[in-house]
């Protein structure tokens, strides 16, 4: 019988493991990986002659029924003129005869089935891991016929099914398919090949050496550098390290699960306590990734199509996959223009459940601050619920760095999440949300990327801890940087470099170039003149609008700041001639 020479499979997504069941047929098949599995041979007689059993099943199956419905028609037809009686052994067939009828017919059918699984589907060890990498979770038994999986996912030999229409590979375009030919790869290696031809640097994945402060080191030689955003300059502090290397040894490495199954820490705790009290909120919940906390705040308000989502165009794309991810609708509007906010809710507020807009502390991108005291106004007047994003903001914005809610002194309880990351200010990796204590809550159980993601890691942690103490004892740091910041920005006005809408009161500040390649050129020549600066171009901002985007630390020097400018206004004019 078939089942007996089945084989035990199990399908996981490493092997294929064929366990012989004690079946004296199956023995062969532990030596060799061609040889066939559910059959006697499986070669090509063999399937013929399933085929021409199955086709004379079905034969003998139709005539048992023409017998059955010529005997019952003949019957009737004599017992209608009176030659029938009820003891004549030609009677009409009763209803059991011809259930007895159907019953031959459904028994041949399937026992020439059963016949070609046995004989004519031949599936030999290199289909059964065709199947186990499109099916890696999958467990077949002897009980459950491999079959039945192998046919589901077409995978029979084409011989078999000759009428069956086969797909061609050769009709599926490359470039569906072979990542090589993808648009997007080809577009981008012509780009870098360009710039290779042109004796250019290529500005990406630039391996430095040491800590990156106000310089770094790149092939051995010191430079200026305006791509971390080390902007207290304490991912290098001795007493940040400490904090960090206490962590894990108290803690270990990893929390190893995510928070709310296993993975909760008392370090965890002190972390949020210590960010509520630094932003004078109620509390706040800690991710392993800024990218995670910002998405998720904004998917997990957005939990309804009834529901909108009102977002600044230039918004980070932390946000933009928060939208992607919620059922909610959304809307761009016109950068930092909350009176486009304004008409916009006045006409249409009442057509949504729950309205959330979201906005950046500082933009990444541009160097300029929203106005939160407006948008504020529009959250009492509209009551929709206000998220900003204090990635750029912590540390940079304010007296003592406490971010916009210090810098606009607006109550920090008139904004609904306050978000942010601990890789800039706070030296670490990760990420935060602030806000009401009843807001927190609804993240610990509706944040997707909180609740199943593991918890950010103690090294982390502490590394946070350490910088937040740091920037709280040493608010010269966030003094000078303001300072510095300042300066790069009026003598780029100075020497007449454009640098949008940018003012001067956060660490970011763009230089216009123009276009990809002018990009790649400048930001190829400063570092010949030892500046490390990151060109920015499209698609990450829009087209003509590519850049270089410094980044100040307030571990640079007023004089560094001086020749960064001078020397790229020097460039630039080069350039345009």
């Amino acid at each position: 019988m078939f089942f007996r020479l089945m084989p035990v499979i199990n399908l996981n997504a490493e092997s294929v493991n064929v366990k012989d069941n004690k079946s004296p047929h199956m023995k062969p098949l532990l030596g060799n990986g061609k040889n066939k599995v559910g059959g006697t041979g499986g070669s090509t007689s063999a399937g013929t002659l399933a085929t021409a059993i199955r086709l004379l099943g079905v034969v003998v199956a139709l005539l048992a029924v023409a017998v059955s419905v010529f005997v019952s028609h003949r019957a009737a037809s004599l017992r209608a003129r009176g030659r029938v009686g009820h003891d004549n052994s030609y009677d009409v067939p009763t209803f059991f005869e011809i259930t007895r009828y159907c019953f031959i017919f459904v028994l041949i059918k399937v026992f020439s089935r059963f016949f070609s699984f046995g004989m004519d589907y031949h599936v030999d060890v290199e289909q059964v891991e065709k199947f186990t990498s499109s099916s890696p979770r999958r467990f077949v038994s002897s009980r459950e016929t491999i079959e039945s999986g192998m046919l589901s996912t077409k995978t029979r030999y084409p011989a078999i099914d000759e009428n069956t229409p086969q797909l061609k590979s050769n009709n599926v375009p490359r470039e569906n398919y072979c990542v090589s030919e993808f648009a997007e790869y080809r577009e981008s290696r012509m780009k870098v090949e360009k710039t290779l031809q042109a004796g250019l640097h290529i500005p990406y994945y630039v391996e430095q050496e040491g800590v990156v402060g106000g310089t770094t080191t790149i092939d051995g030689r010191q430079c200026i550098d305006y791509t971390a955003y080390n902007y207290l300059g304490l991912a290098g502090d001795a007493d940040v390290c400490a904090a960090a290397q206490h962590a894990i040894q108290t803690y270990g490495t990893s929390c190893s699960a995510s928070r709310c199954a296993g993975g909760e820490r008392q370090i965890h705790q002190e972390l949020e306590t210590l960010l509520a009290d630094f932003l004078r909120c109620e509390d706040s919940l800690v991710f392993s990734a800024g990218f995670l906390a910002v998405a998720s705040a904004i998917s997990s308000l957005g939990k309804s199509e009834a529901d909108l989502i009102l977002y600044d165009r230039l918004n980070h794309r932390s946000a933009i996959d928060g939208i992607l991810s919620s059922p909610a609708s959304s809307k761009p509007f016109p950068h930092n223009d909350y009176n486009f906010v304004d008409k916009f809710l006045s006409a249409h507020r009442n057509d949504y459940r729950r309205v959330i807009v979201a906005i950046e502390g500082s933009y990444s991108m541009d160097g300029d601050l929203p106005n939160v005291p407006e948008f504020v106004r529009l959250r009492e007047k509209y009551r929709f619920i206000l998220v900003i994003d204090e990635a750029h903001s912590l540390g940079c914005c304010g007296k003592t760095g406490r971010g916009l809610s210090e810098h606009f002194n607006v109550p920090p309880h008139c904004v609904d999440v306050w978000a942010g990351t601990l890789s800039k200010c706070l030296a670490s990796c990760g990420g935060y949300l602030a806000g009401r204590r009843e807001m927190i809550e609804y993240f610990k159980v509706n944040a997707p990327g909180f609740v199943y993601s593991a918890g950010i890691s103690p090294a982390n942690t502490g590394a946070a801890i350490g910088a937040l103490r740091k920037m709280i004892s040493e608010p010269e740091r966030v003094s000078r940087l303001q300072g510095l910041a300042k300066l790069f920005y009026e003598l780029c006005k100075t020497n007449g470099l454009d640098t949008l809408d940018a003012t001067g009161e956060c660490a970011v500040i763009p230089v216009i170039v123009g276009d990809f390649y002018k990009a790649m050129k400048v930001s190829s020549m400063l570092l010949d003149q030892g500046i490390h600066v990151q060109p920015i171009t499209y698609p990450a901002v829009t087209a003509g609008t590519d850049r270089l985007r410094f980044f100040l630390s307030s571990l640079h020097t007023k004089e560094q700041i001086e020749f960064t400018v001078a020397t790229c206004a020097k460039i630039l004019i080069a350039v345009e001639q």
